[in-house]
């Protein structure tokens, strides 16, 4: 389990669960019926001599904190606590890695208006009422993307406070039953969540709430960036959002799921851009959109002609041409090679006498010309990209294989 590459990309390290019984590292109540579990062996494979060496003293790298949303640059901490934005320097995040509840930790408030059920952020859901109230002051997570510089991050926000309440009760909890309630809208009520989204400059340690509004009761959603392969394994990933520097890219969706905006937002003056309009008599399906030249060009998911193809558009959002057609579906953008005006995607159903669930991996250059099937046969494929679009790795199945 748990297959990753060493930092000299020159061996592979594992681990194995064995069915030996150990005590819990830092267990207090060793005799207690869930104090045990299962030994993990940790191994490394060299790639040069093949051969497989037990890391007996290995310590297994300490994931970080939910609450934490680290910087690009790990120079600051994003969390929430009490319904409001809070931020720490990597020094003290540090100590706090160590103790939670280290005297010494050094924290900075950066918001002050969030209260209940308008928060900035903190997952309260699947939590009782008593528990809600105990772990307001704790560190909460926050759904934050940040700029590649770590100058600016946004978020969304949400108003629920004209929601009514909902109540579920756990009657099998020990030793009595307990009560957890939350905002819920349920069908054929007026009351909506009122979402925002919110631009903060963090050197300024400013923000300010960006014109999104079009839609009633409309919803909101931010593209994180994709993730590179050589990232992949890596400890830290942050949380980036799709675009640049200078701007990012998000959509808003109707309360009736049939119209969907594609936005830019321009950093430096808080300009929302439309890029693309989504309309349909149906159910409308989004995916993210692929930055070309970082986003000179913009690779656009559509269901708009029946069937699901890519579309090509300039940065202001004007249609160049359509990239894929036929009847066949496209899923994903695998990866765009830029310098070759080549897009690599995934799609199924374009492959005559095969099961039109099984998906292959494509090519295509961006106007639409030379389409080439890169996995052939007869089986339902899983194929994993280099970022130089050199290379890929193919996993192949069906049901009888």
């Amino acid at each position: 389990e748990n297959l990753k590459f060493t930092k000299d990309e020159k061996s592979i390290q594992f681990d194995l669960k064995s069915s030996v019984d150990v005590v819990k590292k830092d267990r207090k109540d060793k005799k207690a019926a869930d104090s045990l579990e299962k030994k993990i062996f940790y191994f490394q494979y060299n790639l040069q001599t093949g051969q497989t060496s037990e890391l007996a003293n290995y310590e297994k790298v300490k994931p970080k904190p939910m609450w934490a949303s680290i910087a690009p640059d790990s120079s600051a901490i994003i969390f929430a606590r009490n319904y409001n934005l809070f931020w720490m320097d990597k020094f003290n995040y540090k100590k706090a890695l160590k103790n939670e509840d280290d005297s010494t930790i050094v924290e900075h408030q950066l918001t002050k208006d969030g209260v209940k059920d308008y928060a900035y952020g903190g997952s309260f859901m699947n939590e009782t009422n008593v528990e809600e109230e105990k772990n307001k002051k704790k560190r909460k997570p926050t759904q934050v993307l940040w700029s590649p510089d770590a100058r600016h991050f946004a978020m969304i926000r949400s108003d629920n406070r004209k929601l009514k309440d909902f109540w579920v009760i756990n009657s099998v909890a020990e030793p009595r039953p307990t009560l957890e309630t939350y905002k819920y809208q349920v069908p054929g009520e007026k009351e909506n969540p009122i979402k925002e989204m919110l631009l903060f400059d963090f050197p300024a340690k400013t923000s300010k709430k960006l014109n999104v509004a079009v839609f009633k009761d409309q919803e909101l959603s931010m593209w994180p960036a994709p993730t590179l392969q050589k990232n992949r394994d890596d400890e830290f990933r942050p949380n980036l959002w799709l675009g640049n520097n200078n701007q990012f890219y998000f959509y808003r969706t109707g309360r009736d799921l049939k119209k969907i905006d594609v936005c830019k937002v321009d950093i430096q003056t808080s300009k929302v851009d439309l890029l693309i309009q989504e309309r349909l008599n149906t159910y409308i399906e989004i995916n993210r959109p692929g930055l070309v030249n970082d986003g000179k060009e913009i690779v656009e998911w559509s269901e708009r002609d029946g069937w699901a193809h890519f579309y090509l558009y300039d940065e202001s959002g004007k249609l160049k041409n359509q990239i894929t057609s036929g009847s066949f579906h496209c899923d994903d953008i695998v990866n765009i090679d830029a310098k070759n005006r080549t897009l690599y995607f995934t799609a199924s159903g374009r492959e005559v006498n095969e099961n039109p669930y099984y998906t292959h991996l494509y090519s295509i250059k961006l106007d639409g010309s030379n389409m080439r099937l890169l996995d052939a046969g007869n089986f339902d494929h899983a194929s994993s990209l280099n970022d130089d679009s050199k290379f890929f790795v193919n996993t192949f199945s069906r049901v009888n294989t």
